[in-house]
């Protein structure tokens, strides 16, 4: 499949680098508003992915990846401005790319020293593609595709697409079906905006699921544009590191979108696995800061995660991960809870068995509400 590529190139390398053999590549795909839900390595039986699956069947998931940062592009921002020293690593053995169709990130804003700066713009559809090469996602892996040379040591993309724009072909991305499945009977509006909403609880109740399809189908997309990478980059032996900037509510709560409603575990439990260092699952609560570290061991060619890391107890308070947030005065996670308050009213979940916060306990547990306000108040290690 031949696919265009229009980019707009901010910065072009600092240098020419002339080498006779490609370098080791390291990929980093990051995307806003990726949740763990549609994909098969976190549990999915609803949605196909198979490039997702592939890498993380060799490498590391981890699988409750939880946000220091609730903020439009924020924590894109923290793991651009603390992964300098790997981006330095890189520069030493061949030419350091970053690219982006995310127009909330600023990149003056960020200290990098990334060799090729490449912003992607592109004026947004008003309906789904009817071909899979007319899409967004299509032409923002297109460029990436351009950008990985031979001296390339180190291409990472930022991609807003699932945030911004659903334009996939949903025909051509349909799953199969069973016999006995049958279609949402709800028919969604002709637009790729992106949903933004509180459902209606006494709406069609295939609102959701035809919500959630139209959802899956741009995962899909992303996931055959990572097989795509995938196959053309295979004689480069790249090292992919994948994870979700920011989550996306798919009906939790009563919420569909992106930082919609009030702050759940849908919006920072997010999905990070590499394609090296595995098949590991690393269980247990881990601060989504980690992030410049993993890529700081995953360009030096060291494992990702080390065998105590992996092996190490979880108390039912730590770790923890304290989430700074505009849409709640406290957010805490821990292994056995995440926490929530505004307005001096906290609600509590138990963890990992209330996936999507559906029964708050608060009022049954207040000693642990009251522990982790404390703790919370009292240790900040973990932003």
């Amino acid at each position: 499949m031949v696919l265009p590529i229009p980019t707009t190139t901010l910065r072009h390398s600092k240098r020419t680098l002339t080498k006779s053999i490609a370098v080791p590549l390291t990929l980093v795909l990051t995307f806003e508003a990726l949740a763990t839900a549609p994909l098969g390595c976190y549990g999915c039986s609803w949605n196909d992915t198979p490039a997702f699956d592939e890498a993380a069947s060799k490498g590391v998931v981890w699988d409750r990846w939880t946000s220091p940062i609730d903020a439009p592009s924020g924590l894109i921002r923290e793991w651009l401005s603390g992964s300098g020293g790997a981006v330095s690593r890189c520069n030493e053995s061949g030419t350091t790319r970053l690219l982006t169709d995310d127009c909330r990130l600023n990149l003056a804003e960020v200290e990098l020293g990334f060799d090729d700066l490449t912003r992607l713009d592109f004026t947004l559809p008003e309906q789904p593609a009817m071909q899979i090469e007319d899409t967004i996602t299509s032409k923002v892996m297109a460029a990436t595709l351009d950008l990985a040379s031979d001296e390339t040591s180190l291409l990472w993309l930022h991609s807003s697409v699932l945030r911004d724009v659903w334009d996939a072909p949903i025909e051509r991305l349909e799953p199969d079906l069973d016999e006995e499945d049958a279609a949402p009977s709800f028919e969604l509006p002709e637009t790729a905006s992106v949903p933004s909403m509180e459902l209606d609880s006494k709406g069609d109740p295939d609102q959701l699921f035809a919500w959630m399809n139209r959802y899956a189908a741009q995962v899909r997309l992303i996931d055959s544009m990572i097989e795509l990478l995938s196959l053309s980059l295979r004689h480069r032996e790249p090292r992919f590191l994948i994870a979700g900037a920011s989550g996306f509510s798919l009906g939790q709560n009563g919420f569909l979108g992106h930082r919609v409603g009030p702050l759940r575990s849908s919006d920072i439990r997010l999905p990070m696995l590499t394609s090296l260092g595995g098949p590991l699952r690393a269980v247990g609560i881990w601060s989504a800061a980690m992030f410049p570290e993993i890529l700081t061991r995953v360009v030096n060619e060291q494992e990702p995660l080390t065998s105590m890391e992996w092996a190490g107890a979880c108390g039912e308070f730590d770790p923890r991960v304290t989430t700074r947030s505009d849409r709640a005065s406290v957010a805490v996670t821990s292994s056995k809870w995440f926490m929530v308050g505004n307005q001096d009213q906290e609600q509590l979940f138990l963890k990992p068995d209330d996936l999507d916060d559906a029964n708050d306990v608060a009022r049954l547990r207040p000693e642990i509400t009251e522990e982790l306000l404390r703790a919370e108040g009292t240790d900040d290690s973990t932003d």
